[in-house]
């Protein structure tokens, strides 16, 4: 899933697959690693953590989607694991602004001891590229189903 503006500042995030492959509890069984690159101009940083749960990946596509059409959706999402949170700040015929937060393993090590919140990329984003978006993580979950 690539989230990519103009100026070319870009967060890509990728299914790399299941935390535990065995697990027996349901929680475990569906956590799934994420693996991020986040690049701004001057600035780079990957990480590579267990921060969705497979059917929270399904529920971040669905908000990209709605997000995307305007339709009525809540201005944030965040998830059980708070490494990333997305939240929609302005939305144009064209355009959509989207803030991502990093917190936790998905920031930057220099970056880790900032306050809550000190992390996050703002992105302006067109409409049609953050429903690709969404529909690009739902591609990725095929190979993830929930288990």
């Amino acid at each position: 899933m690539l989230l990519r503006e103009r100026s070319d500042q870009a967060v890509e995030l990728s299914i790399v697959g299941y935390q535990f492959e065995n697990a027996s509890d349901e929680w475990d069984r569906n956590w799934l690693v994420v693996e991020g690159h986040v690049h701004l101009p001057g600035q780079e940083w990957r990480f590579r953590d267990p921060c969705l749960t497979t059917w929270e990946a399904h529920e971040l596509a669905a908000w990209l989607s709605n997000v995307s059409a305007a339709r009525s959706a809540d201005t944030a999402i965040s998830f059980t694991e708070p490494n990333l949170c997305f939240e929609w700040q302005g939305v144009s015929s064209e355009f959509v602004e989207v803030r991502v937060s990093f917190e936790l393993e998905a920031r930057p090590a220099e970056m880790r001891n900032l306050p809550w919140g000190g992390c996050y990329v703002d992105l302006t984003i067109g409409r049609s590229d953050l429903a690709a978006a969404g529909t690009d993580l739902l591609l990725e979950l095929m190979d993830y189903p929930q288990r």
